[in-house]
């Protein structure tokens, strides 16, 4: 390490000096290559999180800069009176490595954090091996499935999500939809494949997420989209899009279809007389009677304010005729029933079918 030791002459106080040797650039190289390649490690890592752990990093980067300044300067000839002045620099900057490390928890941060995203996901995360088993799950997945506990670790996946059919490991990210009929909820599940080293596949993420909301909110668009508010029955746009495929399927196959078409009488009478929430509910009490007299394939809607209208696949003009007699005479025959009267309404019927 060296070669040799004097005693510097012509000193006021006793200065040692001493001749490297060979090993000294050795051991010297090493530490600097260590001292560089430790900053760039921190300088990559700082630009990924500098808006979280930037003090520590920089703490950490002046630790190692500072004895590489000091060396090279040593090395210059540039040090005060001639002496290597790293042994004291190296005492201030370990203060600087026990506070960036220890007062701020740089070590144990980043598991904690990973632990506290993982358990405060709201979805469902199972982490499965290549043999198909659990290694690890959050508290989400575990509410969204009870089965899920400790015991469950290392079980193969199938025993687990015994009501989703598994399809098994896969190299390339694929999602799917499950609905669960012990909960009455919607799920929609994702599989992430995992690869080490980005070619070796080693297992698969799976994200597990409630859909339930948004699956009957689609059902209430749906719904609002094909049905009429009021009545419950197809509204005008769905009416014309059903029928109209019953009208090509008649023409191609050659069968009867006809259609009825009914307005309630002196319906702005009703109104004015005694409330648009009483017409609303004469509008209702004509759809009840319909539908009882109606049959399952009929299609049933409503075409405008108090119009109706109703397709009849496999009827001829004669059957509309006899079916829309009947209805007529129901409505005539049941009044609707309110707090203060009882109030008779009439509807007025035509048909029409299908012909040359």
């Amino acid at each position: 390490m060296y070669r040799s030791l004097y005693l510097r002459p012509d000193v006021t106080s006793p200065v040692v000096d001493m001749i490297t040797g060979p090993w000294y650039v050795v051991h010297g190289s090493f530490t600097f290559g260590s001292l560089l390649l430790g900053t760039c490690i921190l300088l990559w890592y700082w630009q990924r999180t500098k808006a979280t752990y930037w003090k520590q990093i920089v703490t950490l980067i002046a630790s190692l800069v500072i004895p590489m300044v000091a060396s090279f300067l040593y090395l210059i000839g540039l040090s005060p009176y001639g002496m290597d002045p790293v042994p004291m620099v190296m005492c201030f900057t370990n203060a600087l490595y026990f506070w960036g490390i220890f007062s701020s928890k740089l070590f144990v941060l980043a598991p904690i954090a990973r632990e506290r995203i993982f358990e405060s996901m709201q979805d469902g995360v199972l982490v499965i091996d290549i043999s198909n088993r659990l290694v690890d799950y959050n508290q989400a997945a575990e509410q969204m499935n009870p089965t899920l506990t400790p015991a469950a670790i290392g079980k193969e996946i199938n025993l687990i999500l015994n009501e989703y059919t598994y399809q098994g490991m896969q190299d390339q990210e694929f999602e799917s939809e499950w609905f669960n009929p012990k909960n009455d909820k919607y799920y929609h599940i994702r599989f992430t494949p995992i690869y080490k080293n980005q070619k070796i596949f080693v297992g698969t993420i799976i994200v597990i997420r409630d859909t339930t909301k948004q699956k009957k909110l689609e059902e209430q668009l749906k719904h609002l989209a094909y049905f009429d508010g009021l009545t419950n029955i197809y509204n005008r746009s769905y009416f014309l899009d059903k029928s109209s495929e019953q009208l090509k399927n008649a023409i191609q196959t050659r069968a009867p279809l006809s259609f009825i078409l009914f307005d309630i009488d002196y319906f702005k009478k009703i109104n004015d007389h005694y409330g648009h929430l009483i017409g609303d509910a004469a509008i209702r009490h004509v759809v009840s009677i319909c539908k009882k007299e109606l049959e399952h394939e009929s299609i049933f809607g409503r075409y405008g304010g108090e119009e109706f209208v109703v397709c009849l696949p496999g009827k001829t003009i004669s059957d509309a005729a006899k079916i829309a007699e009947k209805i007529r005479a129901a409505i005539e025959l049941t009044p609707l029933n309110t707090e203060q009267e009882l109030i008779f309404v009439t509807a007025s019927f035509g048909v029409s079918d299908l012909n040359p």
